[in-house]
């Protein structure tokens, strides 16, 4: 079975670098599934997306508190989706408001994950990525 890849990035800076791992790590390990929620650079890299970072993003004062329903209920599929699926790695590159929750989501699952963001690199326990 390939492995299964979840990235997470709901920034334009953060959607271009996710976009580059995932480019690499399937050139490195073909057929590998990735699915996770970003913009168009990782959907062109051929990315499932299960939400837009277009949907996510929020600038302003009353915006955020707007797009919060919408947060909120991505952060419960996602969960969610963490329990029922094993994914072999959670990738989470910046969007840090988001993404340290959705890290949390994913360790409580006992989901190996990467956070990358603002100079902070943390992988709690090392993926495996070798295919099966």
């Amino acid at each position: 079975m390939p492995p299964r890849v979840f990235v997470g990035a709901g920034e334009p800076s953060g959607d271009r670098h996710a976009a580059s791992v995932v480019r690499a790590l399937a050139a490195a390990c073909p057929g590998v599934m990735v699915e996770g929620v970003g913009g168009a650079y990782l959907a062109a890299a051929g990315v499932r997306l299960h939400a837009r970072a277009e949907q996510l993003s929020a600038t302003g004062a009353l915006q955020p508190i707007q797009r919060l329903a919408t947060h909120v209920a991505l952060l419960g599929r996602l969960r969610r989706r963490f329990r029922e699926r094993r994914d072999d790695l959670v990738l989470l590159v910046d969007y840090p408001g988001f993404n340290l929750r959705v890290a949390r989501a994913a360790a409580t699952a006992g989901l190996p994950g990467i956070y990358r963001g603002e100079g902070i690199a943390r992988a709690p326990t090392p993926p495996v990525l070798a295919p099966h």
